[in-house]
């Protein structure tokens, strides 16, 4: 059955080996940046906070809501926001990418498979990138719906597999393996085995590189 849900995560740090095999060192300086209050990814930031600083003032009214009380979405995804546009990962129906004013379909993402987790608004580039359950993660411009490129893990994706976005790299598990993408030319970075046990979902945090399951 699909459903919201919140995400509850352990955390456990890397090995000694493991980060000197894989870090990309950079990381631990974008990870203490500034947090944005636009929520962009999975979470809202790389660290996973789920927690924006944002104030909402009162009086509180409604303004709109899209998709109806009984329309069901694959299990933990979170809308995001970015640019104009608010985006909801749907399943087998692709990326909705809603005007933010209204809540009306601007237009819907559509590059393959079945998107079954939260996709990740990069506010340096513009672009969004989605992870599909085909095995490939899409980079595409949601101002226009042109698809720029892929990375192809190889293997399909049965598990809720949101991108982890930082400048310059995408984050994404495939298996066992946590992969970093460069997000310039869509090609791998590095890539780590984290075993046959656990499904790890990386995040960044005061600059150590972590994943969670």
């Amino acid at each position: 059955m699909k459903r919201f849900s919140a995400v509850m995560v352990v955390f456990a740090a890397f090995s000694a080996a493991a980060v000197s095999a894989v870090l990309d060192f950079q990381l631990q300086r974008q990870s203490t940046q500034a947090v944005s209050q636009e929520w962009h990814q999975h979470a809202h930031d790389a660290r996973r906070t789920n927690y924006s600083p944002t104030p909402v003032p009162t009086p509180w009214r409604w303004k709109w809501m899209w998709g109806g009380q009984h329309r069901s979405l694959p299990r933990n995804v979170q809308p995001v926001t970015g640019g104009d546009y608010v985006y909801v990962a749907d399943g087998s129906n692709g990326v909705r990418v809603l005007n933010k004013s209204n809540g009306a379909v601007a237009r819907t993402l559509n590059p393959g498979g079945a998107i079954n987790s939260t996709p990740a608004y990069d506010p340096e580039t513009g672009l969004l990138y989605i992870m599909s359950n085909n095995g490939r993660l899409y980079k595409m411009n949601p101002a226009t719906g042109a698809n720029l490129g892929d990375y192809n893990t190889g293997a399909a994706v049965s598990v809720f597999a949101a991108p982890c976005l930082i400048s310059g790299r995408a984050f994404i598990i495939s298996g066992n393996n946590v992969i970093a993408v460069n997000t310039a030319d869509m090609s791998m970075v590095w890539s780590y085995n984290a075993g046959p046990r656990y499904t790890p979902l990386l995040r960044i945090r005061r600059g150590r590189t972590r994943w969670s399951w």
